[in-house]
């Protein structure tokens, strides 16, 4: 995609509203702040759906192949899986992430963090889904936390890149790997908080669960 290194160095998380106004004045140029203009772009013109809850039915298992009785296609199958980089070019006709994709693109090559019942990450070339379960009450806040946590992912990215330059960093985003990093811990620390206070969980009881989370993932003695 296009854009200078600053653009590709830029991670945006919009919620399903957030996307569709970013859509609105990057895509179809249009002013978000004009109500006429975006009630007329609801009615002419296509708009992403909100939810990414139906991506859950394009998900494959890794015990799941393709059957070998089909001739079909002779083409390379794909399958879509969570955790996991795609690139965009082999999945256009999932429409959830055609459109990431293409505001992506539209911004100049920034990674755009979808957010939904299914994460998408995206820079316009690669994408990685993440549905890892979290927490059933949704709390203000949340997305302070999940852009602190892709902050200090994507310096730490920085970090090894800048030590590393070799072929084993040739392919490695680090935009995508921050926000993958930011959307699995944030979807965890929010499953430990619901596990414990249930309906009453607030962001704060998120935080609290911070150590506990990073303890498990992270084991303060073990090898890495």
């Amino acid at each position: 995609s296009g854009g200078n290194d600053s653009q590709h160095n830029i991670v945006l998380t919009p919620n399903a509203m957030e996307f569709r106004r970013l859509w609105i004045n990057h895509v179809l140029k249009k002013d978000v702040n004009a109500k006429a203009a975006v009630a007329q772009s609801n009615v002419d013109e296509y708009m992403p759906p909100f939810d990414t809850a139906d991506l859950y039915e394009k998900l494959t298992t890794v015990s799941e192949e393709k059957n070998d009785n089909d001739d079909s296609d002779k083409k390379l199958y794909t399958q879509l899986r969570c955790d996991e980089i795609f690139a965009v070019k082999d999945f256009t006709g999932i429409q959830h992430i055609k459109d990431t994709a293409t505001l992506a693109q539209t911004m100049g090559g920034v990674t755009v963090f979808r957010k939904g019942a299914v994460d998408i990450v995206c820079n316009g070339e690669k994408f990685i889904l993440i549905s890892k379960p979290c927490s059933l009450r949704r709390c203000g806040g949340q997305g302070d936390i999940l852009a602190g946590v892709i902050g200090l992912w994507l310096h730490w990215c920085r970090v090894y890149e800048a030590k590393n330059q070799s072929k084993e960093t040739e392919h490695f985003t680090s935009t995508i790997t921050a926000s993958f990093a930011g959307s699995y811990l944030m979807r965890s620390f929010a499953s430990a908080a619901f596990e414990k206070f249930q309906r009453s969980t607030l962001t704060s009881d998120m935080i609290e669960c911070i150590p506990v989370v990073l303890q498990r993932e992270f084991p303060i003695l073990s090898s890495l």
